[in-house]
């Protein structure tokens, strides 16, 4: 690994450790509010093959409206080429930035995540926000939400694992949501499995533990 990637992983455990956290919601409306970005995981490769795989589908099944749950600071939005898109998050730091962003683009629009109220679309879109649930409740209400507001696909970019959250990183928790959807959800199935070009191996800004996972409603909402 390079000096400069040494030094850009080493300035973002410095960032995390800096930011108390009590819960989700409180540490993104922190992190953003001090002026720091959604993660390596929206910029650079990671940020495009994000946008690339997504984009895909929605050409290919012809969505015209979805809901991303978890739009950050809407570096991965832009990047989106879909007619409406309906952006949520759990931090008003985040969606008045956002909002500020996009503010001439009319297919556009955000929403705190406990605000929101509108139709069902045929996509909902989840990528790299499940494994920041680490509040129980947050999850299950996150996920309950998600899978609601589908009328056919959902998909989800995450690891899909059980693993204890350490105290170096509390904002983070892997989770095998999978057995989640089976138990809460199962109109729905899993339809694809998409592993990552870039699997995590120790370099936090260049790799992901994500992969995607594509749900179809197997009948109507």
């Amino acid at each position: 690994m390079s000096l400069l990637n040494r030094l850009k992983q080493k300035a973002h455990r410095l960032v995390k450790g800096k930011i108390p956290f009590d819960s989700a919601a409180q540490y993104w409306e922190e992190r953003y509010r001090r002026g720091y970005n959604s993660g390596a995981g929206s910029y650079g490769e990671l940020g495009a093959y994000k946008a690339e795989v997504v984009n895909g589908f929605v050409a290919r099944h012809e969505i015209h409206r979805l809901i991303d749950f978890g739009c950050g600071d809407g570096h991965i939005t832009g990047r989106l080429e879909v007619p409406r898109y309906v952006g949520l998050d759990v931090s008003k730091q985040a969606i008045a930035d956002a909002r500020r962003t996009f503010s001439g683009d009319t297919g556009k629009e955000f929403f705190l995540f406990t605000e929101f109220s509108a139709p069902p679309a045929r996509l909902t879109i989840s990528l790299d926000v499940i494994f920041h649930l680490v509040g129980q409740a947050d999850f299950e209400e996150y996920m309950r939400a998600l899978f609601a507001a589908s009328r056919e696909y959902v998909l989800i970019y995450s690891s899909n694992i059980e693993q204890v959250g350490t105290p170096e990183s509390p904002h983070f928790l892997h989770r095998k949501f999978s057995d989640w959807v089976e138990k809460n959800a199962a109109e729905f199935t899993l339809i694809e499995h998409m592993a990552n070009p870039f699997p995590y191996s120790g370099d936090e800004l260049r790799e992901s533990c994500s992969d995607f996972y594509v749900y179809r409603r197997d009948g109507p909402p």
